[in-house]
């Protein structure tokens, strides 16, 4: 089975956590927009004298439940959020490791320790992210943006929204292109030099130099463009 049905059949089976968080980030980015609109009341009046002691408490009491309700939103999105992500790492590795106690000894004599507990550890805490702050960050970006920029073209002015909005279409488009070439040249090496370098210390200790290295150096492991072996 490839790798993205069979983590979404976990997805699928907390689906309902899923829903109920994202539809809490959905609830605390809508309400947090309303904060700057109220400061700007505040400000607005202060600054033309035209707003009374009665409605710069009616906005700070505004204020003050928006941060309320995303005090507690924010907790509830933590909640469904991270928790499910940390529940189905949980499942992975006892369903991994009881299909290890099941294999047998020539299974462990061909493969190394250290690759098996990279699974355990790396492998794992890669999905975790994958299954949670990942997600977080796709639909927390996503809607932030657009209800910013809706509001801007609704309180500010549309023409001018639209040319606030190049330089953030230059800066996706970069962002795209130039991390990509980043995480190739990187997160691979930083990723195979890790796993070496656990192989390489259950194995043996005297590797530890070599292993160090490679952990503050993610090009260490990396051939020089002359090399040949």
């Amino acid at each position: 089975m490839k790798p993205l049905p069979f983590i979404m059949q976990y997805v699928r089976r907390y689906k309902y956590r899923y829903i109920a968080g994202i539809l809490t980030l959905f609830a605390v980015d809508a309400a947090s927009v309303f904060i700057p609109k109220l400061t700007g009341i505040i400000t607005d009046g202060l600054t033309a004298r035209s707003i009374t002691w009665s409605s710069i408490r009616t906005c700070l009491l505004g204020i003050f439940l928006i941060g309320l309700l995303l005090a507690v939103g924010r907790f509830l999105w933590r909640y469904f959020l991270f928790g499910t992500a940390r529940i189905i790492e949980r499942e992975l590795r006892n369903e991994m490791f009881s299909h290890l106690e099941t294999m047998d000894v020539e299974y462990y004599n061909s493969h190394k320790t250290g690759d098996l507990m990279t699974r355990f550890t790396s492998d794992l805490n890669a999905v975790r992210m994958a299954l949670g702050p990942a997600v977080i960050c796709i639909f927390d970006s996503v809607v932030m943006t657009l209800l910013v920029v809706c509001q801007m073209m609704y309180y500010v002015n549309i023409k001018l929204t639209l040319l606030a909005l190049i330089p953030m279409v230059i800066i996706c488009l970069g962002y795209m292109h130039y991390g990509k070439v980043l995480d190739d040249r990187t997160s691979g090496q930083c990723f195979q030099s890790c796993r070496l370098c656990t192989g390489k210390l259950l194995r043996d200790p005297c590797d530890q130099g070599l292993c160090s290295q490679a952990g503050r150096n993610p090009f260490f492991f990396q051939k020089e463009p002359g090399y040949h072996g």
